[in-house]
């Protein structure tokens, strides 16, 4: 059995990193908060996400896209085995339209996770260390509020086996501060 990255102390040591950098994306004066819920193969995924910041902008004739840092702290339940805990970091691309105050967006993210359990339920992903890939879409309004779907896999990419890799569709309700 392979050691978990995540220790029991994890939700602790995720909370005050969460905690630190929500400060500082509060300075930069555009912190977005989701909380993002679904069941996948019978586990329940429950998120609180922010992103920050966006790090590029660029305007696509009516429309805009915005590369954003996230971050992201789930817990993982399964009604029959153990559960885990996670911590991710993603970059997200969003595209939207510049202008308006119903956007619709699509959005696609590339990041890593670390895991605290390896078994999730009846699924082994074979290390605590996890690449996450998400596309979702949906709806923000006025400036503030946003609504949509995402659909997220994790796999360790073949490093250890085995790697049956997690896939999740979460609904996600947004607040830009």
């Amino acid at each position: 059995m392979h050691k978990p990255l995540l220790s029991s102390q994890a939700p602790v040591l995720m909370l005050a990193i969460i905690g630190a950098g929500m400060v500082s994306a509060a300075h930069a004066g555009d912190l977005q908060l989701q909380l993002r819920h679904g069941q996948p193969h019978g586990i329940r995924h429950t998120a609180i996400a922010m992103e920050t910041a966006s790090v590029w902008e660029r305007a696509l004739g009516t429309w805009q896209a915005r590369l954003t840092p996230a971050f992201e702290l789930a817990q993982w339940s399964a009604t029959v085995a153990r559960g885990a805990s996670s911590l991710g970091a993603l970059a997200v691309l969003r595209l939207s339209p510049g202008e308006g105050a119903w956007r619709p967006f699509v959005e696609a993210g590339l990041g890593i996770a670390a895991f605290s359990n390896t078994q999730i339920g009846s699924r082994n992903i074979g290390s605590g260390f996890q690449f996450t890939e998400q596309l979702g879409a949906g709806l923000e309004w006025n400036g503030k509020f946003s609504l949509g779907w995402r659909y997220t896999h994790y796999s360790n990419a073949g490093l250890r086996k085995p790697n049956d890799g997690l896939d999740a569709h979460t609904l996600l309700i947004g607040y830009r501060f």
